[in-house]
């Protein structure tokens, strides 16, 4: 999405680098092209990622509604504006970007007036549509609370630095031209933060941790989790994986990326509570498995399910998940917590052992990393050996002799693993074509 953006911002940038470049000499051309290839360097990494990742789709499973009015309701209680306070001083600062920009326009800078206005209506609009529809989250990453009075604090400094603008090239209100006029919107601003700071004792605290801190995607351990994985360590034959359930509005919950290294398991679930690509079909968020309520699944849906994703665990945290999995025959609860803070209550349910990776033939794992996959012991079944393993581009098997093909799966949008061997391999290794 940020490529995608820097590619349609290109545009707007040549036009204003067109519009007002003739006017500047040397000096602000050298600035501004050693500043796009600052940008250009510091983001190369995102740029080779999309090369290679471009064709990663976002995914229809769950969507909401599309409904302005519920997307409406979910901006207001967007959590980085800081609470209340913290959205009403966000609304003082944007509504101060927007008097900025007019300010620049009846100054004589129309150009870069109005296309702050336009940047600042842009971001509104994207970070309202990114609210409205699951498919469009992924907006958020441009289109976001902190962008928007980034961009905002352009104009609010254009409000604020009135001693700077030229009377004689004054094209606005004449009320505005002089003194008190002049100072008038500024002073309004400063009243209103003030009025803010002083209503509420934590305005300062909260708004400078949502504004000016770093994202809570990422955070430290909760104390439970060292239970959780003592506990599933304590099942080291258990090959399948860990089922974990995303909860969309536990944005605190990114320490769940580390699970498969502190237990050893492979996971379905926990990258992200906000992502949604389609590798990500086969997951459980929010009391959905796979898109589907869990509650409409049937004891043999289920084993079908636990088969074809070799799921050894299922970490359930909405209640609807909670009561079906301990409905299903072959679960045992191993670990509950249901007092945690916020209700947000899980419990650990144990499937049965899983053989190995192999849906079709066998296979046993030896190593799974992000390097390569490592596999012992591959029977194939009428030549052919099908993995529960996502399909890559740019996969190859070694030994020569084994040949990789994609399986395609009718409830998957991302094809499996077939292998086709005429003969066991004692050791096979599938890597990638750039590692």
């Amino acid at each position: 999405t940020s490529v995608a953006t820097a590619v349609l911002a290109t545009g707007m940038v040549l036009y204003f680098y067109l519009r007002a470049g003739l006017r500047h000499k040397s000096l602000w051309h050298f600035s501004l092209i050693a500043c796009l290839a600052l940008a250009i360097v510091a983001n190369l990494g995102l740029f080779l990622a999309w090369k290679d990742h471009w064709w990663i789709q976002a995914t229809l499973v769950d969507e909401s509604a599309f409904g302005p009015g519920n997307a409406f309701f979910r901006v207001l209680e967007d959590s980085r504006w800081g609470g209340r306070s913290g959205l009403a001083a966000a609304g003082v600062i944007v509504a101060s970007g927007l008097v900025g920009s007019q300010w620049l326009v009846w100054t004589g800078r129309r150009l870069s007036g109005r296309m702050i206005a336009t940047a600042i209506a842009l971001l509104l609009l994207l970070f309202t549509l990114g609210k409205s529809a699951h498919i469009l989250a992924p907006l958020d990453t441009v289109a976001n609370p902190a962008a928007i009075m980034l961009v905002s604090c352009m104009g609010t400094g254009s409000m604020f630095a009135v001693g700077g603008f030229p009377r004689n090239k004054w094209i606005g209100p004449e009320y505005f031209r002089n003194i008190p006029g002049r100072l008038l919107p500024a002073f309004l601003a400063m009243i209103s933060l003030a009025t803010l700071s002083i209503g509420d004792n934590n305005f300062l605290s909260s708004v400078c941790s949502n504004w000016l801190g770093g994202s809570d995607h990422l955070v430290s351990r909760p104390p439970f989790s060292k239970t959780l994985c003592d506990k599933l360590l304590e099942y080291p034959d258990h090959q399948g994986r860990i089922l974990w359930e995303d909860i969309p509005g536990d944005v605190g919950n990114g320490w769940a990326v580390l699970l498969p290294s502190s237990t050893q398991k492979p996971m379905i679930g926990g990258l992200s509570p906000v992502a949604h690509i389609e590798h990500m079909q086969a997951s459980l968020r929010d009391g959905r498995l796979a898109g589907r309520s869990v509650l409409d699944w049937t004891d043999s849906e289920l084993g079908a399910f636990i088969k074809a994703y070799r799921i050894s665990f299922v970490v359930a945290r909405n209640s609807d998940s909670i009561g079906r999995w301990s409905r299903f025959a072959d679960s045992e609860i191993i670990l509950k917590d249901l007092n945690l803070q916020n209700g947000q209550g899980w419990v650990v349910f144990k499937l049965a052992e899983q053989p190995g990776i192999a849906v079709v033939g066998q296979a046993r794992i030896v190593h799974l990393g992000s390097d390569k996959i490592t596999l012992a012991d591959v029977f194939p079944e009428n030549g052919s050996v099908v993995l529960s393993l996502h399909y890559q581009r740019g996969m190859k098997v070694r030994p020569g002799r084994a040949r990789i093909e994609r399986e395609l799966d009718s409830h998957d949008p991302i094809p499996l693993i077939r292998l086709r061997l005429d003969e066991p391999v004692s050791r096979l290794e599938l890597e990638w074509e750039d590692r």
